[in-house]
């Protein structure tokens, strides 16, 4: 693994408090954003050609995000504790969950803000875990 600069560990940093953000779901999710590509994960039952493809893309989009991580726990930005791996699937589920609490929580908006705050509490080291409810 490459060393890493100070820029990048503080550009981790904002990646990891904007990605679970619901206005950034928002923008993410809008027709002909990446978010399409999780809006229904049971593409591939119903359009078996496309299976391949989209389990590629999301293996690969969760291995990226693991990278970082454990790039991110590595430097200290990241819980010490914390498996990437699982802590990527995780994030990628959240997204892909986006379009079923858009669909059926009545006030979405709180709800997706206090999502970012048990996402960020939970990836963040508890002595700036208290960060995310600011």
């Amino acid at each position: 693994m490459p060393p890493v600069r100070s820029r990048e560990i503080h550009a981790r940093s904002e990646v990891l408090t904007a990605f679970p953000d619901p206005t950034h779901g928002g923008r993410f999710h809008q027709p002909g954003s990446h978010g399409c590509l999780f809006a229904d994960a049971t593409a591939p039952a119903h359009a078996p050609e496309l299976g391949g493809a989209l389990r590629r893309v999301h293996q690969h989009f969760a291995g990226t995000l693991a990278v970082l991580l454990r790039r991110g726990r590595s430097a200290g930005d990241v819980r010490d504790d914390l498996v990437p791996h699982t802590a990527a699937w995780w994030l990628v589920s959240l997204l892909a969950g986006r379009s079923f609490r858009a669909a059926v929580v009545p006030d979405r908006d709180r709800v997706g803000a206090e999502v970012t705050r048990m996402a960020l509490r939970s990836l963040l080291p508890p002595e700036r875990a208290g960060a995310a409810d600011r």
